[in-house]
């Protein structure tokens, strides 16, 4: 199955935490918006659904939730693979202190994947490639659950590779994961 998803998911909590579909915080959106700059106005409620891939680029749909964000945002997720840590993620460390942040991309039509995790507004591993392109972005110490996956299967790669990263921030595979369930509100960046 192909998958397209832009998303950031921080969390303080246990991993499990999002698979609770937690009630959305819309003061704590506001409040991440605020520090993240610019203006922007509320399209209303929405899910994960449909912030798994925004439409464009002045889209950001924003989960606040106690202890833990998801956004889905293209110009962020593209930040992640441009060698600098998101504004985006500065900002969400400073609501939720010692959060872990995957930052994840997906486009199947053209093999696009990537991965980037911060700890305490650092990049620690990032990863991302695509059919045309091959691997572009490969920073950091593979991570325990690589190592784990290339030892069963060393060819595994790409949006596989993807669904099994985000178990330990979403609670499961994000293939897995109801996204409809989860409450977010959509903003459009105005001009």
């Amino acid at each position: 199955m192909g998958w397209k998803a832009f998303n950031l998911f921080a969390t303080v909590r246990d991993e499990s935490y999002l698979t609770s579909f937690p009630p959305p915080l819309p003061e704590r959106a506001r409040e991440f918006l605020k520090l993240l700059g610019g203006t922007f106005r509320s399209e209303g409620a929405t899910t994960l659904e449909k912030g798994l891939y925004p439409a464009g680029n002045d889209e950001l749909y924003v989960g606040a939730y106690e202890g833990a964000f998801v956004l889905g945002s293209i110009p962020i997720t593209e930040e992640a693979f441009a060698g600098v840590v998101p504004k985006a993620v500065t900002c969400v460390n400073t609501m939720l202190p010692g959060c872990r942040v995957l930052i994840v991309l997906l486009h199947s039509v053209v093999d696009l994947f990537g991965y980037a995790i911060f700890e305490h507004n650092r990049l620690v591993r990032a990863r991302a490639g695509s059919a045309d392109s091959g691997v572009y972005v490969d920073f950091g110490d593979l991570l325990p659950i690589e190592r784990k996956l290339k030892a069963f299967d060393d060819t595994i790669d790409g949006e596989e590779l993807v669904m099994e990263i985000s178990r330990p921030f979403i609670g499961c595979r994000i293939d897995e994961y109801n996204s409809w369930d989860l409450g977010m509100e959509l903003f459009r960046r105005s001009r």
